[in-house]
């Protein structure tokens, strides 16, 4: 069985832009499939922390690369106006054309305070579910790849209706016996446990990833990209 794509979430928590043309292109020197942003206002366990603007970076990133997917982990769904949203993901995929990934979402609890701060009215559920389905039709007119991220069935259902990849986020095993109903699955998350800096323990893990039948693994906060490195080289030459 092939390998998942895997790709990576950029360092913007942590790393001045200066550095971020040294992470794409040894990025793409290992043979990372693609690098990731999410689209949070500070770390997620620092809230009002820095944080580079998700976008920028895979714009920036466009101008550096020339051959590994940028993706967004999620787009939120009423951060910004749907045709602003929109005219932004494409712009993007203008600049990078064919390479660009489109995660869609609602956003959860986690984010809420993000929401917050920014002072934007939470719109009712079903008038978002409206949004995320409109906003992914439209970037599918223009031929960009969209993925929709989260577990809920009336997320399931939009995915199954656009035929999109269904990203979930460090699914339990409960949680994939329930969404394996034969569509594209993609998962993103950190590699846990007491290995996750060991090479061989991550390697196992992606390939498990494969053998569940996910077609992409996009790894959350890799401790370095020598670490990612060591890890495809492993799981790449089937040792497990």
């Amino acid at each position: 069985m092939a390998l998942v794509k895997v790709g990576v979430t950029a360092p913007q928590f942590t790393t001045p832009i200066d550095d971020l043309d040294h992470f794409a292109k040894r990025a793409q020197h290992i043979g990372l499939d693609g690098i990731f942003c999410f689209d949070h206002l500070w770390p997620t366990d620092r809230p009002g922390g820095p944080a580079l603007s998700g976008l920028a970076i895979l714009g920036y990133l466009a101008r550096v690369t020339s051959d590994i997917y940028l993706g967004t982990l999620v787009s939120r769904i009423g951060l910004l106006p749907d045709e602003v949203l929109v005219a932004e993901l494409v712009n993007l995929a203008n600049l990078a054309p064919a390479r660009v990934l489109c995660g869609l979402g609602l956003g959860d609890r986690a984010s809420e305070p993000e929401r917050v701060h920014l002072g934007l009215d939470w719109f009712p559920l079903a008038d978002r579910l409206a949004s995320l389905e409109t906003c992914a039709r439209r970037l599918i007119d223009h031929d960009i790849e969209v993925w929709i991220g989260g577990s809920s069935r009336s997320v399931r259902d939009i995915s199954r209706r656009l035929g999109c990849s269904l990203n979930l986020w460090s699914p339990s095993l409960d949680e994939l016996d329930t969404q394996n109903s034969g569509q594209d699955l993609t998962w993103a998350g950190p590699i846990s446990g007491p290995g996750k800096s060991d090479a061989h323990h991550c390697a196992r893990e992606l390939v498990d990833l494969a053998n569940r039948g996910f077609s992409w693994a996009v790894w959350a906060w890799p401790s370095s990209l020598e670490l990612v490195d060591q890890t495809l080289k492993l799981a790449r030459h089937a040792i497990y």
